[in-house]
């Protein structure tokens, strides 16, 4: 009897043990999916919030890169108009709020979608803003000259030649001047439109050093300056290398 009470006590005990031992293992294991659950979701609401703000930057870069919105939406690069400043803070808020997460401080996941929602808005309102006013808050003058700019674009982009493109460049630069902030990537992508003027004589008197100089900005022209009596050369960058 002693013997069998024995047993049966080990039984249970083992038994016990099992039980506690898979309850254990289920516990483990149901944290672990919670936790795994809790990470994607995390990932989840990261790359909700990187697509929002992804869309958002690609529409500022479009109007970045276009010389016509310089000149017909000036508000919008202009950091002294309120709702342009206001955008211009909430970018960069919701880059800093991105590289945070993105180097593991997943606590502030809900302020990073904090940080994109006043992005989406601030440029929402900025861009309506600037498209309004188009350039009537500036000076009349300089409204004038703007739009004779804009007008002259179309010869910038569409010249019958070379010679004609180069000088209608050259024509928005003097019009436009320091009036309004053109990006640097729209001088970029217009400068690549634009090729060096040359005559029999060398640069044309109306400026074909300035036109080239422009054009140097897009890193396809390299100038060589010339000895004395000798005409200008100009190489892109591909022959040089």
């Amino acid at each position: 009897m002693g013997l069998a009470a024995a047993g049966l006590a080990a039984a249970v005990t083992v038994a016990v043990v099992l039980t506690v031992a898979v309850r254990s293992g289920r516990r483990r294991h149901d944290r672990q999916r919670k936790e795994e659950r809790a990470r994607w979701a995390v990932q989840e609401r990261i790359a909700a919030a990187t697509a929002r703000h992804d869309a958002v930057l690609e529409e500022y870069g479009a109007h970045l890169i276009d010389y016509m919105a310089a000149l017909e939406r000036p508000a919008l690069n202009d950091p002294s108009v309120a709702a342009t400043e206001r955008f211009d803070r909430a970018r960069i808020n919701a880059d800093d709020a991105r590289l945070t997460v993105r180097h593991g401080v997943k606590e502030l996941v809900a302020a990073y979608h904090e940080a994109v929602a006043e992005l989406e808005v601030s440029w929402r309102i900025a861009r309506d803003h600037a498209e309004r006013v188009g350039t009537s808050y500036l000076e009349p003058a300089v409204s004038r000259r703007l739009a004779k700019a804009a007008d002259l674009m179309a010869v910038v982009r569409g010249g019958a030649s070379e010679h004609e493109r180069a000088l209608a460049y050259q024509r928005v630069r003097r019009l436009v001047g320091t009036s309004v902030r053109v990006p640097q990537v729209a001088e970029l992508a217009i400068a690549r439109l634009v090729r060096p003027v040359l005559t029999k004589e060398g640069f044309d008197a109306a400026g074909g050093l300035d036109v080239l100089v422009g054009a140097s900005r897009s890193e396809e022209v390299v100038v060589v300056a010339p000895a004395r009596g000798v005409p200008f050369t100009c190489h892109r960058l591909e022959d040089l290398t």
